[in-house]
């Protein structure tokens, strides 16, 4: 492989990797939008709330996978692992390469792990902790915005359903207004990209159907909002 073509590859990797960081932040914009709707907890409180909620949750996968590999693999597989992480233990070991994981930074040089154990290890790793490899300036910037911006985007909104604000489910009602806010106040995000992540995103935190609502009401909206970028 060319040099020119090996800058392109890791060019290409790291545009999916910020682009996976950005939907896992958008994942805990709905999360807080969805808690602020509920209690209108002061935004800096949710923002926290996220986040702790977020620690508890990397807890529980590392020690769900730290009980998976101590059942899978023998005592030098998992002696040389510590090793390799400088840690006193499984659970401390597997928690520091999660969290490399999650910030995007590299192995420490040096150690010497079995390359099939790596390769399974950090696939499992990669699975279970997506959620926590996330845009950490992206999140609040974008969660704080999409608050202040709320009664303005919910006006916008509001011409664009069959409803009530009021009426549409928290979690659909989270979605739309991250979405609308997407298409309102960011146009470097292309407006296929925002409806296809909140479509992405009912499907995991809205209704049977939502995903289908989420589209039709935010394709309505990116025909007014963006109508030069739609006829492109």
């Amino acid at each position: 492989m060319t040099a020119a073509a090996e800058r392109d590859r890791a060019a290409r990797r790291g545009a999916s990797s910020r682009a996976g960081m950005r939907r896992a932040a958008r994942a805990l914009v709905v999360q807080g939008l969805y808690e602020w709707l509920l209690s209108r907890n002061p935004p800096d409180d949710v923002v926290r709330n996220v986040e702790e909620r977020l620690e508890e949750q990397v807890r529980a996968e590392v020690a769900t996978l730290a009980a998976e590999c101590l059942e899978r693999y023998d005592a030098a597989t998992l002696e040389s692992l510590m090793r390799a992480e400088a840690a006193a233990s499984v659970p401390a070991a597997l928690e520091a390469r999660a969290r490399r994981f999650a910030s995007g930074g590299k192995a420490p040089a040096g150690g010497k792990l079995d390359r099939a154990f790596v390769a399974e290890l950090d696939e499992k790793i990669a699975e279970r902790f997506a959620f926590a490899r996330f845009d950490r300036e992206w999140f609040p910037a974008l969660f704080l915005a999409a608050v202040s911006a709320a009664p303005a985007l919910e006006t916008e909104l509001a011409s664009a359903l069959d409803r009530k604000v009021e009426g549409l489910s928290p979690a659909e009602r989270a979605i739309l207004i991250l979405g609308t806010h997407e298409l309102m106040n960011q146009p470097e995000v292309p407006y296929r990209v925002a409806i296809n992540e909140a479509v992405e995103l009912a499907k995991v935190y809205g209704g049977t159907d939502g995903h289908r609502y989420v589209n039709g009401v935010l394709d309505k909206l990116a025909a007014r909002l963006r109508p030069g970028e739609r006829r492109s």
